[in-house]
């Protein structure tokens, strides 16, 4: 009797769990792998001159074995290893950074897969960007050779929701600590490898560094990340304006005192909203610090400054005659939702716990004071824009521009406009909002790793 296809029994799961690669120096091969940031299983040594090494690649289900006597192959010999990769640039240039020397990305001729050897290769990563369709090469000291695939969407049937390997950063890299500045106590999040790259990340209004959680963990396995709250706004300290100066000048100065107590002498600035006057005075003070600048939905022009901008002047302009219109243009319930979802034709992306619980920290005692003081401060930002703008166009730094094209507050000119700045500047029009990670989080993450990939490629070179 036969079996039909469908009586048959399932089969029994068979999980790839190792790798064996022969190598000739076992502790060369160790460094070198544990160098890679793989991470070192076991190491035993018998007697006999018996030696097992297993090495577990980040991210990674499968390990990989190697020693003395646990491979009869000839060192070197085992080829076309695939490790996958969500960004293949970023991929490649963390592995330059820890020693390992790569080939630039590439493609195959025919667009499937990579041929053997260097027969029909591209150089590039796929024009299109699709999935599985990018690639880079690199070789262990003996030879062994490893390939890097970018994957960004499996094809169907090719993952086990039961087993899935999670984000390698995941939360479990996250630490909230607080340090006391000029009397102050100051939460900050932190996360990554502390000798990595930092990036310095300043949030916008009303939110704290809280915005920033989904973004983080899809960062931290490259790069540390410092994200502090303001005096005033998260789990900072928010004293009352009689005993503290709510102005983005002394709120600049209390975040350089934060960098200083943490002893960073140098990072990425990733500004959002507030996070631009606080981040551009800290460039222009200490410029010598800022490898790099993201900003996302942050106004440096004036033409960034859409119509609701009107009633904000108005406030500067009369601050006892426009303070009750200023609340409700800007710290009302209904004002805290539509500076999240703004003109998105998707509003059932976001979360509504968002602005819900904004709008109860607007809601503590004090609170309304202490925004209302700030924010008549901002109109020192506008007479501060020429200098920014100055300062961008002599240093020229590493920008990139990320920009939720339905945020209601900020226009997508303030966006163009740092091109008049900074020519070389990439900026990117996102289908987001003010919060661009409400709805983006996950290409906002790519474009940083591609940016900043870019730029440690270059500083090696």
């Amino acid at each position: 009797m036969s079996i039909t296809e469908s009586a048959r029994p399932p089969a029994s799961p068979l999980k790839l769990e190792v790798v064996v690669i022969p190598v000739s120096d076992v502790d060369r091969a160790k460094q070198f792998y544990v160098g890679l940031g793989w991470r070192l299983d076991a190491d035993f040594p018998t007697g006999d001159g018996f030696r097992v090494i297993q090495v577990t690649p980040p991210g990674s289900p499968c390990s990989v074995i190697f020693g003395r006597g646990v491979s009869s192959a000839e060192p070197g010999s085992v080829q076309g290893l695939h490790l996958v990769v969500s960004d293949i640039e970023a991929a490649c240039a963390d592995l330059v950074r820890r020693g390992a020397e790569v080939s630039a990305p590439f493609h195959d001729a025919g667009g499937v897969f990579h041929r053997a050897g260097t027969e029909g290769r591209v150089d590039g990563p796929d024009p299109e960007r699709r999935s599985y369709a990018s690639f880079a090469s690199f070789s262990d000291p003996d030879g062994n050779g490893w390939v890097l695939q970018e994957v960004t969407e499996r094809l169907p049937g090719r993952v086990d929701t039961d087993d899935a390997p999670g984000t390698p950063s995941t939360r479990r890299t996250t630490a909230y600590r607080s340090a006391v500045v000029e009397g102050v106590r100051v939460f900050y999040r932190e996360a990554g490898p502390p000798d990595a790259p930092t990036i310095l990340m300043l949030h916008g209004f009303p939110s704290s560094s809280r915005m920033f959680e989904p973004l983080i963990p899809l960062l931290a396995d490259r790069y540390r990340i410092i994200a502090p709250d303001y005096p005033g706004f998260g789990h900072s300290d928010a004293p009352p304006p009689g005993a503290f100066a709510y102005s983005f000048d002394h709120i600049a100065r209390v975040m350089e005192g934060l960098v200083d107590a943490l002893g960073l002498t140098s990072y990425t600035l990733l500004v959002q909203d507030y996070g631009g006057p606080v981040g551009f005075r800290l460039a222009l003070r200490r410029p010598e610090r800022v490898d790099a600048i993201i900003v996302q939905n942050a106004v440096a022009h004036e033409e960034g400054l859409g119509p609701l901008w009107e009633t904000r002047k108005a406030y500067w302009a009369d601050r006892a005659a426009n303070e009750e219109r200023l609340r409700a243009n800007l710290m009302s319930f209904e004002a805290t939702r539509l500076r999240h979802v703004g003109t998105s034709p998707h509003p059932e992306r976001y979360d509504p716990d968002s602005w819900t619980d904004e709008h109860a920290f607007l809601s503590r005692p004090g609170q309304i004071d202490i925004q209302s003081e700030l924010f008549y401060d901002y109109r020192t930002n506008l007479a501060a824009y020429p200098d920014w703008q100055a300062w961008m166009r002599e240093r020229q730094p590493p920008l990139l521009v990320l920009w939720g094209r339905y945020d209601p507050s900020f226009t997508v000119a303030g966006a163009e406009a740092y091109r008049r700045d900074v020519p070389d500047a990439e900026v990117h029009i996102l289908d987001a909002g003010h919060f661009a990670l409400d709805e983006a989080c996950d290409e906002v993450a790519a474009r940083i790793r591609t940016f900043l990939a870019k730029r440690e490629a270059t500083r090696t070179d």
